[in-house]
């Protein structure tokens, strides 16, 4: 199983719902009662008005060349500023024009220039809804509601004929609805929220959206009580969003937008901690692919290392590196088999917020072969980690040592045997479990003898062995002149707990016959994986 220590950066990400309940800014309408006439060719001097609280609406009609207008005073009753539709409606009959064109103009000179509104070719101009949209849109005069200076009057036009008689002008109903504003913008924001801190990074995203009933003329984003940053003309009923990169601060933030009608509204402070530390990062590890161990020694492996952090390499606080087979954890405790530490990295390169370690292992002819991590942790000065690995493989070693290199019977006599047992140490000096097999001769291999004597041999079956010390010469195994395997021997690495020895335990016996020579035999150890 593959393990990985990582640090990992869980961008939690809390979506804070704040709403503003605030009065939507729906206008105050005044409306004219329709105006009903059924007037002929002959009422030129009819005049029909309907008075409100915010001034009189008045229709005049007339015909035979006289123009027809219908006009309001909207610059005496209410702030012409807050004004953001009027919607005119006309049922006009028009008759005996020369050209059939009929038009609604304005003026906001009191009469003295008019401007179209919208221009007709029927002799029926109908009914006409005009918002301050199509006032703006439709002509280059660069007329708006802030520059009305008096009374604005919209008109009917049309010329009559050379026969004034047979022209006329019959206006059913006519009346006008004025739209003004009146109520301050809405604004809901969605983070940070209210007391909240910020971790993600030193980058603080402040999101709003604003609504209105007219349009907004701007919205400011307020940082301590001072403006910071504003956005002119924001669209309605979107999320926009201020961003600000903040040092390690606490400050509050509000949201303040005016509309058309110099109307404002703000969100109030919301407070803000910004925890700007930025985690450090492992770049980059590296590490010679393959291991090759030392029979029953130590082997260097050196990972080096590469971290970077934002804030500075001097923000890089703690460096360690660990060396682990992978069936292993990160966390795990060292052990020589599996397991290795390194808090003493040396830093060989800094600067330009990086730093550089090497790390160097020294590895026992022990450790299990397999795939190894070497795995690099940094810490910064605000105790945030992170860490990244790269992967080699320490290769098999089957290795062994044998102590001592001679057998020493001593001096026995004939019909005399070991009394004591001549021990021989076999150590496990490589990674791998080791299986042994045992035969002897005297002189030569296949001789059948144990030992060779200056005048004489002893047969191999007097020479015995056991893998249990203190037992009689008796009951040991007799040795062959043929490799026999020791079917317990087993022998496994060393671990902390094991130091990876067995012993083999020899005894010899001489024939009654002999006496007073010297012999020498030879013992094979044969060695096989285990």
């Amino acid at each position: 199983m593959k393990i990985e220590y990582k640090r990992i950066s869980v961008l939690i990400l809390y979506a804070f719902l704040f709403f503003i309940m605030l009065r939507f800014g729906y206008a105050a309408i005044d409306t004219s009662s329709p105006l009903g006439f059924n007037g002929s060719n002959n009422a030129s001097n009819r005049t029909y008005a309907y008075d409100s609280d915010f001034g009189t609406f008045a229709l005049f009609n007339a015909s035979k060349g006289n123009l027809s207008y219908f006009n309001f005073d909207i610059g005496v009753h209410i702030d012409k500023e807050n004004i953001f539709q009027i919607d005119v409606w006309f049922d006009i009959y028009v008759s005996g024009f020369s050209d059939d064109t009929w038009g609604l103009q304005y003026s906001d000179d009191n009469g003295t220039t008019f401007y179209d509104l919208r221009l007709l070719s029927s002799d029926a101009l109908g009914r006409q809804n005009l918002t301050y949209y199509d006032i703006i849109d439709y002509n280059d005069n660069n007329w708006s509601w802030s520059t009305l200076k008096s009374t604005l009057k919209i008109r009917v036009l049309g010329d009559v004929q050379n026969n004034p008689d047979a022209a006329g002008v019959r206006i059913y109903e006519a009346w006008a609805n004025v739209s003004y504003d009146v109520e301050e913008p809405a604004i809901n924001t969605t983070g940070p929220a209210n007391n909240s801190e910020w971790q993600l990074d030193s980058w603080v995203w402040f999101l709003y959206e604003v609504n209105d009933n007219t349009s907004v003329k701007n919205c400011s984003l307020i940082i301590n009580d001072t403006v910071n940053d504003t956005h002119t003309n924001p669209a309605l009923r979107i999320t926009h969003a201020f961003n600000v990169s903040f040092a390690n601060v606490n400050f509050t933030w509000a949201i303040n937008c005016t509309d058309l009608g110099n109307y404002q509204n703000t969100t109030g402070n919301y407070s803000v901690f910004v925890n700007a530390n930025r985690e450090p990062e492992i770049e980059n590890v590296s590490v010679l692919p393959d291991v090759t161990l030392s029979p029953g020694g130590r082997t260097w492996v050196v990972c080096n290392v590469s971290t970077y952090d934002l804030d500075g390499e001097t923000n890089i606080d703690d460096f360690e590196a660990k060396l682990y087979h992978s069936s292993k954890e990160y966390s795990d405790a060292d052990n020589f088999s599996v397991h290795y530490t390194n808090t003493s990295c040396e830093l060989y390169e800094s600067g330009n917020n990086y730093r550089n370690y090497t790390c160097g292992f020294r590895l026992w002819y022990y450790a299990w072969p397999g795939e190894w991590y070497c795995n690099g942790t940094v810490t910064d000065r605000n105790t945030t980690m992170n860490s990244n690995y790269t992967s080699t493989t320490v290769g098999n070693l089957w290795a062994y040592d044998i102590t001592p290199l001679a057998i020493r019977y001593g001096t026995l006599g004939g019909g005399e045997n070991s009394t004591d047992d001549n021990v021989t140490i076999i150590e496990n000096t490589g990674n791998k479990e080791l299986d042994i097999s045992l035969f002897g001769y005297g002189y030569e291999e296949g001789d059948g003898n144990s030992l060779n004597c200056s005048t004489v041999n002893i047969s191999i079956d007097y020479e015995r062995y056991s893998l249990t010390p203190d037992l009689s010469y008796e009951v040991m195994t007799k040795m062959t002149t043929n490799p026999v395997t020791l079917s317990d021997f087993n022998l496994q690495p060393r671990t902390n707990a094991f130091n990876g020895q067995k012993n083999i335990y020899f005894k010899v016996g001489i024939p009654v016959s002999i006496s007073n020579v010297n012999c020498s035999g030879v013992v094979i150890f044969e060695f096989e994986q285990g």
